[in-house]
């Protein structure tokens, strides 16, 4: 008797120890980090400017969008997403003629705009873009040329 009662103290001691390793794992999964991506277009030509959102894709994988403005008013989106590493893209879309095409060379746009990092998220993070017509994109820090907008 006191074998079996031996075992079945161990039995549930391990059963207890592997139910706290399954909890905590799944709370260190569920931890999100809280992703703000403020953005501005710079030096927009006088009747060249169309309705903008960002959205943003974590490792190819869209997970939001801001809401659609007019792209001389600075926006902002901010997106929550699991704790871990992740291959950032953000992309500025305009609404052209009705539909909502990739600011790109490619579609007739002036320059490629879309920001790409790879960065490991542990807390919260704000990235602040220039999407600059006349240099690209810029992170963190206003291109040298003037802020105004070209009339």
């Amino acid at each position: 008797m006191v074998k079996i009662e031996f075992w079945m103290n161990r039995f549930i001691s391990f059963l207890f120890v592997w139910i706290g390793f399954l909890l905590v794992g799944h709370y260190s999964f569920c931890q999100t980090v809280n992703l703000t991506i403020d953005y501005e277009v710079l030096n927009t030509v006088a009747g060249s400017s169309y309705e903008s959102k960002l959205e943003i894709f974590a490792d190819g994988k869209s997970v939001g969008m801001s809401e659609a403005k007019d792209q001389q008013i600075p926006n902002s989106v901010t997106v929550k997403i699991p704790m871990g590493r992740y291959e950032l893209k953000a992309v500025l879309m305009a609404n052209y003629q009705g539909k909502w095409q990739k600011r790109t060379i490619k579609n007739g746009y002036s320059n490629d705009f879309f920001w790409l990092k790879e960065r490991n998220f542990k807390k919260d993070l704000t990235v602040k873009l220039y999407f600059d017509i006349a240099s690209g994109v810029h992170e963190n820090k206003m291109p040298q040329q003037k802020k105004n907008n070209k009339k």
